[in-house]
């Protein structure tokens, strides 16, 4: 039925009749200059650097070219996951197509701070965040539910539209 490829291990999880008619690969948004500073980017609208999408493309080239590459390419709406989608997307015009419930969890206030600043100010909020993040939510942040509601709308959006 569906078959999800997790792209960091390789592995592959088929539906239950064992054919795998669409395969979804999720790919993270590349390198900021939030990310490469530490600090915790959550939803904010940042460009890749250069080393993102150098990652990305060789990420693209040792998981999904093997595949025939994508037929779809979907991505929230900030500029780094955009950019990262377009490199997945290759230079065929293929057009990515933005939905919005793909955007990043909120991180609230902890958006922006260095990650080493967040776990000293914030210590065991954080830990227990880090733990179990069904259960703490980021000061001024998103709940994790709310998050999960929405990416597995977007998901079963993106099944619906593939599902022949």
């Amino acid at each position: 039925m569906n078959s999800i490829s997790d792209s960091t291990t390789g592995e592959s999880q088929t539906g239950p009749t064992g054919d795998p008619d669409l395969r979804l690969v999720f790919f993270r948004a590349a390198e900021t200059g939030f990310t490469r500073a530490g600090r915790m980017e959550g939803n904010v609208d940042l460009p890749l650097t250069d080393r993102g999408r150098e990652a990305v493309g060789r990420l693209v080239a040792e998981t999904l070219e093997p595949l025939g590459g994508p037929d779809a390419v979907y991505s929230s709406a900030n500029q780094s996951s955009r950019e990262t989608a377009e490199v997945v997307a290759g230079g065929n015009g293929m057009r990515v197509k933005v939905l919005s419930g793909l955007r990043g969890l909120s991180l609230g206030l902890w958006e922006g701070q260095l990650l080493a600043d967040v776990r000293q100010r914030h210590a065991r909020i954080y830990e227990n965040w880090y733990r179990d993040p069904l259960c703490i939510t980021p000061p001024g942040g998103e709940e994790m539910e709310d998050a999960l509601r929405r990416t597995r709308a977007a998901a079963n959006t993106v099944l619906k539209k593939h599902r022949r």
